[in-house]
């Protein structure tokens, strides 16, 4: 795999593909956030037993496990986009969004641990972009 030709990307709008690239990434790291930052109830000493008419959950630990295995769900499906999405980009492009859109790398810092330019650096952005909006559905044609 390559980065996309400067033709390729010509044929989409990049800003618009882009919007929709990091609204994805905004609800992708909002619900790895909020899978991480999910606290356990507190534990008491006193125990009670309890009944419940319906099948939904009472205690706090109940709804504390419910509601893990649901942002766990969430996290997974976004997760496994993100490795669809991989699998089409080369291992430059990889190694960009692991840094920029993963571990919050700036571009400016990127440029210089990679020794590349920043003209270089727009296109990998750009092909990255587009490449993942296009996989996944959202990317905007001119």
């Amino acid at each position: 795999m390559k980065t996309l030709d400067y033709q390729v990307i010509n044929i989409y709008d990049y800003h618009s593909t882009k919007d929709n690239f990091m609204k994805f990434i905004a609800e992708y790291n909002a619900i790895k956030l909020e899978c991480a930052s999910l606290n356990l109830p507190k534990i008491t000493s006193s125990w009670s037993e309890r009944t419940s008419p319906t099948n939904y959950p009472e205690s706090k630990t109940e709804i504390y496990v419910a509601r893990k295995i649901e942002l766990e769900n969430k996290y997974f499906e976004f997760f496994d986009k993100i490795k669809l999405v991989f699998s089409t980009l080369s291992a430059e492009e990889q190694a960009y969004f692991v840094s920029r859109f993963e571990e919050g790398m700036t571009e400016a810092y990127y440029e210089e641990k990679e020794n590349i330019s920043h003209k270089h650096l727009i296109h990998l952005n750009k092909s990255c972009i587009i490449k993942f909006a296009t996989v996944l559905g959202f990317a905007v044609r001119k």
